[in-house]
């Protein structure tokens, strides 16, 4: 399980830098010059209604950072339902397998399968149970698809002993129509990995000199629905707050561009998106995005302020681990009764693919005190740039008992 971590970094850096989208709006001489107030209040006009009050420079504030949620390392339970979290070489190993099984499965235009922490748990349950006897039937004579120990849905198993890496496994699997049925299933959305290799055990033929131990595999597969009664161990944050404002503590918005930033133990902060005004990355990990960082100076409005304003951006994302992108539209009405922002990400797309399913819409309220439009589920965005001239946030969403997530800019549109 992952534990949220939602950091703002206040830094003193500050910067800017071209934008990626296309557009730019940085009037150079004009925003918070009140000796041309007149070509001030064009602008006005062109971007805003009855946006009153602006012949003063805008609130300053200083660089902050916004860091979505990081995963974390096994923490030891004494549950008996609860499964030991794999070790960062086995869940690459497990990831592995998700990406090959993917790659059959896009072949025949079926749709990805994402990991899911309590089909893996099962996974990996079965797969130190089929040392003791290599079939569908667990220890006490019940099937491994019992109702039992699935509270939603229909598992899939596969079973797969005596292969030493994925690329086997799974190959074998292929040449199995049995097996690759289960994988063909268009229903599934869903897959847990378990992997379990016992240096006690020696495969025929096989010498201790060479190959150690038998290693069983097994694949859980099942609807947006479907659990298991097992789980993993839950998580603590591998990434410090302290790390992370030591790696970054004198980043600006022009030093992001293209940035590529070692994290600790194998993480690494890539950049993604840019404008005149923002930066938007993520935090990744064996190429899998984990979590989404915002970093910018935030244009301050009055609670005085008056304006409505159509935004137009992208967003980078994933979906249970696989990446998306979108268009992202973000329509502020910013009036005394109501400061609100309605966001829709549509024409998503999901490992290069369109995916209608994660098009989805929001809407997120101005939260004075913490200077944002808010909503539920981690959902925020900041005003950016001169007079609110960009919007950039992150996105959080509940798609199919699966978390979609990611971070976005967007400019104002004329």
């Amino acid at each position: 399980m992952k534990k949220s971590i939602l950091l703002t970094c206040m830094l003193a850096a500050l910067g800017g830098c071209g934008g990626d989208n296309g557009k730019s709006i940085t009037p150079a001489d004009d925003h918070g010059d009140k000796g041309n107030n007149a070509r001030y209040q064009e602008l006005n006009n062109k971007y805003f209604y009855a946006l009153k009050d602006k012949t003063d420079n805008p609130t300053a504030s200083p660089l902050v950072m916004d860091i979505g949620e990081v995963p974390g390392t096994a923490v030891a339970t004494n549950n008996p339902l609860t499964v030991e979290r794999p070790s960062a070489d086995e869940t690459a190993a497990m990831q592995e397998v998700i990406r090959r099984v993917n790659a059959l499965r896009a072949e025949q235009g079926r749709e990805p399968v994402a990991w899911d922490d309590s089909l893996t748990a099962y996974a990996e349950v079965r797969a130190q149970e089929l040392k003791q006897g290599f079939s569908h039937k667990r220890p006490d004579g019940s099937s491994d698809q019992d109702p039992r120990y699935v509270t939603r849905g229909y598992v899939y198993p596969n079973n797969g002993g005596n292969y030493k890496t994925p690329e086997e496994v799974v190959e074998g699997w292929k040449n199995s129509p049995g097996h690759y049925a289960n994988i063909m299933n268009p229903e599934h959305r869903k897959v847990g990995v378990g992997y379990h290799h016992d240096p006690s055990t020696y495969s025929s033929g096989d010498s201790k000199e060479g190959y150690l131990g038998v290693a069983n595999w097994v694949l859980v597969l099942g609807d947006g629905n479907t659990q298991s009664i097992y789980n993993l161990t839950a998580a603590s944050p591998e990434i410090s707050v302290d790390g992370v404002r030591q790696k970054l503590g004198g980043i600006t918005v022009s030093g992001a561009k293209g940035k590529v930033i070692p994290l600790a133990n194998g993480y690494q902060l890539s950049f993604r998106g840019y404008s005149d005004s923002q930066a938007y990355g993520q935090i990744e990990k064996g190429g899998t995005p984990l979590a989404y960082v915002n970093i910018g100076q935030p244009y301050l409005p009055k609670e005085t302020d008056r304006f409505s304003a159509t935004y137009k951006g992208k967003s980078i994302g994933d979906w249970a681990g696989v990446p998306t992108t979108a268009d992202v539209t973000a329509r502020v009405d910013f009036q005394a009764n109501n400061k609100s922002m309605a966001l829709t990400l549509d024409n998503t797309m999901l490992n290069g693919q369109p995916h209608k399913t994660l098009d989805f819409s929001d809407t997120l309220h101005w939260n004075t005190a913490h200077h944002r439009f808010e909503a539920a589920k981690d959902n925020y965005a900041r005003f950016y740039g001169s007079y609110a001239s960009e919007v950039g946030g992150q996105f959080k969403h509940d798609v199919e008992n699966k978390n979609y997530q990611g971070a976005y800019g967007a400019v104002i549109q004329p």
